[in-house]
């Protein structure tokens, strides 16, 4: 396995929408690293005679669609619904071969228009899960549940996933007196880790858990390999 990394420039590579917000300098300093990165992004193409480019987000997509088009590589994206202004995804349909989408409801964040134009691009490809029955996955989780100090009749409630902004644990933290008035067994489980950048985020949560007084049923575990 072969593996190649093209930098793009520090200007074009800006996350969190700080590129929206350039003034006319910056905005043309981009366009002239984007095009670069095209041209290098082409020829990589060319050269190792790859036969599709799949992206993670239709910001992504954008960077990478005009060298994909000039090497007549086919383009997918994966849409996970990541909050992309609307502009962004629509002109990633627009592009792209084809959109793969988690759920079906994220069609509804194109307008009818676009769907009429573009909709045959859309697929949804749902992440799939094989559960074991209640009773072999209650056994399995004793271990777990010794280690994070939860009784045997607790209802727990989690997420798996990196404890940043995007993934809304604090709308977990937000919800949970409500839920623990419906289900007074419940306890909340956090598995993952903290991403650079979202430290603050992380102490931001632990501090509206102790205000809501939920420490006693809030357990953030960190990354775990197994």
């Amino acid at each position: 396995l072969q593996c190649e990394i093209l930098p793009m420039g520090d200007v074009a590579n800006r996350y969190g929408g700080e590129v929206l917000r350039y003034g006319t300098r910056d905005k043309l300093r981009t366009g002239v690293e984007l095009g670069l990165y095209n041209l290098s992004f082409w020829r990589w193409l060319r050269q190792e005679r790859i036969e599709a480019v799949v992206c993670n987000s239709a910001r992504l997509s954008l960077a990478l669609a005009s060298g994909a088009s000039a090497a007549r590589v086919p383009l997918f994206v994966f849409l996970q619904g990541e909050g992309t202004v609307p502009w962004l995804k629509a002109a990633s349909l627009t592009l792209c071969r084809r959109m793969l989408l988690i759920a079906a409801g994220l069609r509804s964040e194109f307008s009818p228009a676009l769907l009429r134009l573009h909709g045959h691009k859309l697929r949804t490809l749902n992440t799939g899960f094989r559960f074991e029955p209640l009773e072999v996955a209650a056994e399995r989780g004793r271990p777990l549940r010794m280690r994070w100090g939860l009784a045997d009749d607790a209802y727990a409630i989690g997420l798996v996933g990196s404890i940043g902004q995007r993934k809304g644990a604090d709308l977990l933290a937000t919800a949970a007196p409500q839920i623990l008035r419906a289900i007074p067994q419940a306890h909340f489980v956090l598995v993952g880790h903290t991403p650079v950048g979202q430290e603050g985020f992380a102490r931001e949560l632990e501090r509206s858990v102790r205000q809501l007084g939920l420490e006693q049923r809030w357990t953030i575990t960190g990354f775990q390999d197994d």
